[in-house]
């Protein structure tokens, strides 16, 4: 097996030329969603490759490997286009206490999930194996220079690019680009400006979303709302709900049927800004004017739906989340917090690859691992 296969969300050089030319930018952020990237971790042929290749005492590294050929993959395009690309990966591992505190049901889709047959014994050994991989993964790219590991415990990471960008590395500069690898619908909040995108790529769907396209996207047909942008997108999917993280929206109400009132929803509002409302749904104050008038009922629907819409915001709004980070509590969240702001620090580096590559193999975790790629990563290649 290659393990590139692994973490195999690559985007074609002519994805990254376009977007480099289009907004001349030399320095380019990438925030990886890693185990969203990583969805072909949790395919059945590879959970018994991982799994067949553990038996014993060896523990299989193939997924810290491909992070490393992913990074290698990277750094050539750099050195051949002449600009920097710097690397953030997040991810986190437990269930989210902040998410489960405010809806015990969710993602109980997931937790209860059937895993191909496979007995417990055989389950706890590819999740130790999973888990050794991510540490190796953590540790290994906060030591390589221009690449950082975000790894956060019982709290989804999801929102770390938004984070990061607002309250840790401050605006960009001029020619300066972020871009987040995800298939995460929840991303695209994030695209509430001109130089932040998101590569999307499923099965033989692959798009560089902007804040021009993403509600495009979002709705799957044209956005006719040109007043109306992104930053309104977590409203929009706390009314429609998200099965896959398993809350519902505002029954009756369709995504079409949402597109078609969205003028109307915006207007029934208590704020012209979205930073106010989403403080007013953290605080679980009322949203909607309560002096709106109206006779269709599907907003009408959506507007006695409003208890519904707060809890769901703060499921899936960043801004809600990331302020709940900046508030420090409860106590997990301050050590959240303290994490994050500590996350792009360059300290800790090292310069030499052989040396890496060379403390790796003390700990076994070089079979399926090249040591050139080890030295590219270093620009040693």
């Amino acid at each position: 097996m290659e393990v590139s296969q692994l973490l195999n969300y690559y985007p074609k050089y002519v994805y990254l030329d376009n977007l480099i030319s289009t907004t001349g930018a030399k320095v380019v952020n990438i925030f990886v969603d890693l185990k969203g990237c990583m969805q072909s971790v949790y395919q059945e042929w590879a959970v018994k490759y991982i799994i067949d290749q553990s038996r014993g005492i060896h523990v299989d590294d193939s997924l810290f490997a491909s992070s490393i050929e992913f990074l290698s993959f990277h750094k050539s395009y750099a050195r051949k286009r002449d600009i920097t690309i710097r690397i953030f990966f997040f991810f986190e591992r437990g269930f989210s206490t902040y998410h489960g505190g405010i809806l015990k049901s969710y993602k109980d889709n997931r937790k209860q999930a059937s895993f191909f047959g496979l007995d417990d014994a055989s389950r706890d050994l590819f999740f130790s194996v999973l888990n050794k991989n991510y540490e190796v993964i953590h540790k290994v790219c906060n030591k390589i220079p221009g690449v950082w590991s975000i790894w956060l415990d019982h709290l989804e990471a999801d929102f770390v690019p938004w984070h990061l960008r607002r309250h840790v590395l401050g605006p960009p500069n001029p020619d300066e680009i972020d871009i987040i690898y995800s298939l995460d619908k929840d991303m695209l909040q994030c695209l509430n400006n001109d130089f932040t995108f998101q590569f999307y790529r499923h099965y033989k769907s692959h798009k560089m979303l902007s804040r021009k396209t993403a509600l495009r996207h979002y709705f799957k047909s044209d956005w006719p709302h040109d007043d109306i942008g992104v930053e309104y997108f977590p409203l929009f999917l706390a009314i429609d709900g998200d099965m896959g993280d398993g809350f519902d929206g505002v029954k009756g109400v369709s995504l079409t049927g949402i597109k078609s009132l969205a003028p109307k929803i915006v207007e029934s509002l208590r704020f012209d800004n979205i930073k106010d409302l989403m403080t007013a749904a953290r605080k679980g104050e009322h949203i909607f004017r309560s002096d709106f008038g109206t006779n269709n009922k599907k907003l009408l629907k959506i507007i006695e739906s409003e208890n519904i819409i707060i809890r769901n915001l703060k499921l899936c709004s960043f801004e809600i989340l990331s302020d709940v980070v900046n508030g420090g509590y409860p106590l997990n969240m301050i050590q959240t917090q303290k994490l994050l702001s500590e996350s792009a620090s360059s300290e800790g580096k090292i310069t030499n690859g052989a040396v890496l590559y060379s403390a790796l193999q003390k700990i076994g975790m070089t079979s399926s691992l090249s040591e050139q790629s080890i030295f590219n990563v270093f620009n040693e290649g």
